[in-house]
C-alpha cells in the first residue's frame, strides 16, 4: 500500500569528519591547526585526509602530502586516524537522528540520511525550520561545529544539497522546482561515480547535470560503459536501489596465557568475552538472536556450541548468562584451554523497541550500558571494565 505522506529526506554532511571527531572528544584541538593523515597503499606516502578549520585557513587541503605540510607549516600538528572516536560520534549522531525518525542510516562516515516522511517534525514545521532545528540540535548536543543539511523529496537530491551547503549551511528543495534547480548543479556532486567516469565527464565538457541529462541512456552507455546506466539514473534524480549489506560478523576472543583449572576464573573469562562481544554489538547498533561459543584446547582440538536466544537482543546479562551456561555444558577438564571465542555471523539492526515488561531498573541498566559503550569508544575497551561481568561473590 502506498504511503499517504509525501517523501521527504534529510541528509547531514560533516566535511572533514575525522578532524571534527577529534575536536569533539579532545577540546584542546579546537584552537589548534592540525591534519589527520593516512598512508596511501599504492605509494606508501602519507597524505592529509581531513583538516581542522584552522589548518584550512592556512591553505592546507585534503590530499596534500604530509612532508609538504611539515615543511611549509611546521606549526601544524599531524595526527593519525582515531577509528574508535569516529565510530562513537557516528553512533551518537544516529541516536540523535532517531529522535526525529527511526529510519536513518549512515551512508558513510560523515554522511547520514534520514527519512522524515510523515514524521511529527515534518507535519509541524516547514522544511527550512526543520533544517535549522536539526542543525542547532547537532551543534549543541554533539558539539559538531561544521555540519551541512540538505532536505529534498529524494535521497539523492538531499545528499547533493548537503554537499553544496558545506561546511555549515542548509538548503531545501520543496518548492516544486527541484528538477530545474538540480539540473544546474555540477556533476562532481553526483555520488558513487568512479574516477574514470568523472574524468571523462570533464573531457566531454559536461559542466552541469542538465547537460548530461540531455543525453539518452544509449548515448551514456556508449560513452561510459556499464556505468552509463548509473549516471542516467543519477542525473534524472532517481534513487539507486540499496545494495544488500554483507553479513557483519562479530566476534570476541579471550586467549588464556596460563593453565587455568579454577572454574570461577574460567567463568570470569567467559563473561569477559561476552562483555567484549556486547561492546561490538552496541558499537555497530546491532542485536543478535544466536551466537556460537568455541573452545580451543592446548592440543589444538576445538569444540563449539551454538546458542539460540529468546529473541534479538544486545543485553549483556542475557548474552553472558547464556554463554556461561553453554560453557558449563561444553567444557571438560581433560586438558588446558588455549582460548575461547564468541561469535555471531548474522546480527540485525537494533530496532530500539522497548520490552513490554521492562522495569525501571532495566531501563537504568540500559542507560548505564550506553554510557559505558560511549566512554569505551573514546578510550578503549579495556580502559573501563564493567563490574557486571564478574561473579557477585567476587565483588
Amino acid at each position: 500500500m502506498r504511503s499517504p505522506h509525501k517523501p521527504l529526506y534529510l541528509c547531514v554532511f560533516a566535511e572533514h569528519f575525522c578532524a571534527q571527531a577529534l575536536g569533539v572528544y579532545n577540546p584542546r584541538y579546537w584552537k589548534r591547526p592540525f591534519v589527520v593523515a593516512r598512508q596511501q597503499q599504492q605509494s606508501h606516502r602519507s597524505v592529509a585526509i581531513a583538516c581542522s578549520s584552522q589548518a584550512r585557513r592556512l591553505g592546507i587541503q585534503c590530499g596534500m602530502p604530509i612532508f609538504i605540510v611539515k615543511r611549509r607549516f611546521p606549526q601544524v600538528t599531524v595526527i593519525m586516524p582515531q577509528p574508535d572516536i569516529e565510530k562513537s560520534l557516528d553512533l551518537e549522531m544516529q541516536r540523535l537522528l532517531n529522535r526525529y525518525t527511526p529510519l536513518c542510516t549512515t551512508k558513510r562516515r560523515g554522511l547520514w540520511l534520514a527519512d522524515l516522511s510523515g514524521t511529527p517534525l515534518s507535519r509541524g514545521s516547514t522544511a527550512w525550520d526543520m533544517a535549522r532545528h536539526v542543525q542547532h540540535d547537532i551543534t549543541y548536543s554533539l558539539g559538531l561545529m561544521e555540519c551541512a543539511i540538505g532536505i529534498a523529496s529524494s535521497q539523492l537530491q538531499a545528499q547533493v544539497l548537503a554537499k553544496t551547503s558545506a561546511p555549515n549551511g542548509y538548503t531545501v528543495y520543496t518548492n516544486g522546482k527541484e528538477a530545474l534547480q538540480f539540473a544546474g548543479l555540477s556533476p562532481s556532486l553526483l555520488p558513487g561515480l568512479s574516477g574514470q567516469s568523472r574524468e571523462r565527464i570533464k573531457k566531454y565538457g559536461l559542466k552541469t547535470i542538465g547537460q548530461i541529462r540531455l543525453l539518452s541512456k544509449e548515448a551514456l552507455l556508449v560513452r561510459f560503459g556499464k556505468e552509463g546506466e548509473k549516471i542516467y539514473a543519477l542525473v534524472n534524480g532517481f534513487d539507486l536501489p540499496q545494495k544488500p549489506q554483507s553479513n557483519l560478523k562479530l566476534q570476541a576472543q579471550a586467549p588464556l596465557t596460563k593453565d587455568i583449572n579454577a572454574m570461577d576464573l574460567l567463568t570470569q573469562k567467559v563473561r569477559y568475552t561476552a562483555d567484549k562481544l556486547c561492546y561490538q554489538i552496541k558499537q555497530y547498533d546491532q542485536s543478535i538472536s544466536r551466537f556460537t561459543l568455541s573452545l580451543l584446547y592446548s592440543d589444538n582440538k576445538r569444540v563449539q556450541k551454538t546458542i539460540a536466544l529468546p529473541g534479538p537482543t544486545n543485553n549483556f546479562f542475557t548474552i553472558a548468562n547464556a554463554a556461561e551456561q553453554a560453557f558449563h555444558e561444553l567444557y571438560t577438564r581433560r586438558i588446558a584451554i588455549k582460548s575461547m571465542q564468541l561469535h555471531s555471523s548474522r546480527p540485525t539492526k537494533n530496532s530500539g523497541q522497548v520490552d513490554l515488561f521492562e522495569s525501571a531498573q532495566d531501563h537504568k541498566q540500559q542507560a548505564l550500558s550506553r554510557a559505558i559503550t560511549t566512554i569505551r569508544g573514546r578510550l578503549s575497551f579495556d580502559k573501563l571494565l564493567s563490574a557486571s561481568m564478574f561473579e557477585v561473590s567476587q565483588l
